[in-house]
């Protein structure tokens, strides 16, 4: 009772889910009774669930915890029991009995005495929990009620019973989605009808997906037996078994078996069983780059530039950026950048997509919305290097009507700093696109196939010919790379020994008038 498992917290975050979905689809009906707290401090049900064992301690607990624990019992016992979560009248709810005569009275006092109830004005209002036995089992032939503070049985048209918010045992738990209005004497109680019952798990679904009793099925054809998985019923990831046979005999002579889902992308295995071989197909694990196609990059936070990500395409680079100090996490290679909000800066002081038309020689800037705006200001430079710069080369349209206009002077500056910041750009741009060739390069030289395939003069649809010339001239280039390093290694043990030859030719001749010093040296060069 202290913790839950694994799969208690799923269901927990499962019923917690299903509680949101409950409230925002029908806010006027009550929360479910799903995951209350128990002695321990551990979700349970109502608000506070004492376990069934401390109830059986203390012999005391409300009627909620008395329904758990006789629907346990009744489960135990192998009858179809539910714990009812409702509303009852007032004498059942407070376990008042003083208004009802003794059992072993005649009829008509009872019937007396029930006329003398007063209103209740809280009617409809007090929640209480009982238990439902199915006739499903134990030879139960109707349904009915039991009250677990007294344990006596009722009918499931009781007007002691006044509505069902909802029920639930050990395997599912169930919304109510009946009218209750004129109490539950009306009620039907299937709870495999999703019209009248809303499971918070659907089992039933899952059976579904199995697609075959059991999750498989075989099919036995002439000289061959098919089988079918369900998905995810396999281990391995097995979806579809082909055996072949040789004869009626049985004999087993080939095997297909196609996968779905697995880890080495293995998608097909044939295994022959006359030439004793086998065959794995594998998906394409990862997609190569090839020139004209899209390409998405992703880099390391490392980077001083903050680049994170770079996207290209066959006219146009997109790239990515945080944390830079200049508030830019975005640049288009026509080129277009976008800042994040400066909140040093006012809005419309504070740029937020700055394009540079290059063809058109043109520089347009696109400012952050103000507050309580519907419109952006901007403001557009003609760069054209031909003419002294004038006023009405700007085009700019403000939203702050109030605020002075910039001077020509400080236009003049402002387009200054977009030309030095245009070069700037254009320069990174042009190292990102070396970056780029300098790295594509360096993958053609790891490809060793490369060069082969230039002499070759095809790069693409080989034929089974060509295929077979690259393979031995492949292979003969292999030998003649390690006949070369057997050649280098030879010739260096050829020199290796040739010193230590020397060496010691030079030991024997001059052994008697060494020091100790050079003889120390001589084992150290011979060791």
């Amino acid at each position: 009772y202290r913790i839950n498992s694994i799969s208690e917290i799923r269901l927990l975050a499962i019923a917690d889910n299903f509680q949101h979905q409950y409230s925002h689809l029908f806010p006027d009906r009550k929360l479910l009774l799903l995951c209350p707290v128990n002695e321990c401090g551990v979700k349970s049900q109502p608000r506070h669930l004492f376990s069934s064992t401390t109830v059986l301690k203390r012999q005391r607990a409300t009627c909620f915890e008395f329904a758990t624990l006789l629907c346990s019992l009744l489960l135990g016992s192998n009858y179809d029991a539910y714990c009812v979560s409702g509303y009852a009248i007032k004498e059942m709810c407070l376990l008042d009995q003083s208004l009802q005569e003794c059992p072993l009275l005649d009829t008509e006092a009872k019937e007396q005495e029930s006329e003398l109830r007063p209103a209740d004005h809280l009617r409809g209002l007090r929640v209480h929990c009982w238990v439902l036995v199915l006739a499903r089992s134990r030879r139960v032939k109707e349904n009915f009620f039991i009250d677990p503070l007294t344990g006596n049985s009722y009918a499931t048209d009781s007007d002691s019973f006044l509505g069902i918010e909802s029920m639930w045992n050990n395997l599912n738990y169930y919304v109510n989605m009946q009218d209750c209005s004129n109490g539950c004497a009306e009620m039907v109680y299937d709870v495999e009808d999703l019209k009248m019952w809303e499971p918070m798990l659907y089992g039933a679904t899952s059976k579904m997906e199995n697609r075959w009793p059991g999750g498989k099925t075989v099919i036995r054809y002439r000289k061959s037996k098919l089988e079918r998985f369900a998905p995810g019923l396999s281990s391995v990831g097995l979806i579809t078994r082909l055996t072949t046979y040789k004869d009626l005999e049985t004999e087993v002579a080939l095997v297909k078996e196609w996968y779905q889902d697995r880890k080495d992308h293995l998608e097909e295995r044939e295994v022959n069983k006359v030439d004793n071989f086998m065959t794995e197909c594998f998906k394409l694990r990862c997609r190569s780059l090839t020139a004209g196609t899209e390409q998405e990059m992703e880099f390391s936070n490392a980077r001083s530039d903050g680049l994170v990500r770079r996207k290209l395409t066959p006219h146009e680079m997109i790239e990515t950026f945080e944390g830079r100090s200049d508030f830019l996490y975005y640049r288009h290679q026509r080129v277009v950048e976008r800042f994040h909000r400066n909140k040093s800066k006012p809005a419309n002081n504070d740029v937020a997509k700055r394009i540079f038309l290059v063809a058109q020689q043109q520089i347009e800037l696109t400012y952050h919305l103000m507050d309580y705006r519907f419109s952006l200001s901007r403001r557009t430079f003609n760069i054209s290097t031909s003419q002294k710069f004038k006023a009405d080369m700007v085009c700019t349209f403000q939203v702050d009507l109030s605020e002075m206009p910039l001077g020509t002077l400080a236009l003049f500056d402002m387009l200054v700093a977009l030309k030095t910041h245009k070069e700037n750009v254009a320069e990174q741009i042009g190292k990102s696109v070396e970056e780029e060739d300098e790295k594509q390069l360096q993958e053609q030289k790891k490809d060793i196939l490369t060069s082969l395939l230039i002499q070759l003069g095809k790069e693409e649809d080989l034929s089974p010919k060509d295929a077979k010339k690259i393979y031995q001239d492949c292979l003969a280039e292999m030998r003649n790379r390690l006949q070369m390093k057997a050649n280098l290694i030879q010739k260096c043990y050829e020199e290796e020994t040739q010193r230590l030859q020397t060496k010691q030719q030079w030991y024997q001749k001059s052994q008697l008038h060494l020091s100790e010093q050079e003889k120390d040296n001589y084992q150290t060069y011979c060791f």
